[in-house]
């Protein structure tokens, strides 16, 4: 049987991931390295069931190193390549949300299938006992289990997120929905791999080609 290759890494994502390192690690010859953990993690959580916490994943990632027998020097570099990356998704958030707030142009995006546009069949009301766990929160097809584990993870971790703040069933409805058509509208593309590009383009998509509000925008870009 033939070894099974390793999880690729997006190209965005590894340019993006170069230039972080040209800022922060020096000298260059370590950032071989560097891109070696990152493909060694990419791997790792392609294998193994994470919980949602970044900083478990560093935990769980250096333990498996660890019981590769890597040296403590390596495991602290490998700790060291993983939190950059997390910065940079943090970063990539961030700069596309300040971007859209003070209404910096972005570029056009190719048209995407109308139903994002006219989507309400897809969160009319369902019947509980459809869904998997009877949460009397779970009312809506948005709530219930898609094609994308990965994206489900997300939608469970906002719905605890939004019951633990006592927020109504009315918002949870709301951002869940927006959720939806994201994920949507990007084709499951795995959440861990959105990069601000993947932001601006569905704003963009959906005052140019939905014709959504500003106002609409900012409640979705929450």
């Amino acid at each position: 049987m033939g070894l099974i290759p390793m999880q690729k890494i997006p190209n965005d994502i590894m340019a993006q991931f170069e230039a972080v390192l040209m800022k922060k690690v020096s000298p260059v010859s370590r950032h071989a390295d560097y891109r070696k953990w990152l493909r060694y993690y990419f791997d790792f959580r392609s294998k193994y069931p994470l919980p949602d916490s970044k900083s478990e994943h560093v935990r769980l990632f250096i333990e498996k190193l660890r019981s590769k027998n890597q040296t403590p020097e390596l495991q602290k570099q490998a700790a060291h390549a993983i939190s950059l990356y997390f910065e940079m998704l943090n970063a990539n958030t961030k700069t596309a949300k300040e971007e859209y707030s003070n209404n910096v142009s972005v570029p056009e995006t190719t048209a995407q299938p109308a139903q994002h546009c006219h989507d309400r069949d897809d969160i009319r009301q369902v019947s509980v006992s459809r869904l998997s766990n009877g949460s009397r929160f779970n009312e809506w097809r948005c709530l219930a289990k898609s094609k994308s584990p990965a994206w489900d993870k997300v939608i469970d971790t906002l719905a605890a997120e939004i019951k633990t703040r006592h927020y109504s069933r009315k918002t949870l409805k709301t951002y869940a929905d927006w959720s939806r058509k994201f994920q949507s509208y990007l084709q499951n593309k795995p959440p861990d791999e959105l990069s601000s590009t993947d932001i601006k383009a569905y704003l963009t998509y959906l005052a140019v080609n939905c014709k959504v509000s500003a106002s609409t925008q900012n409640q979705r870009n929450e």
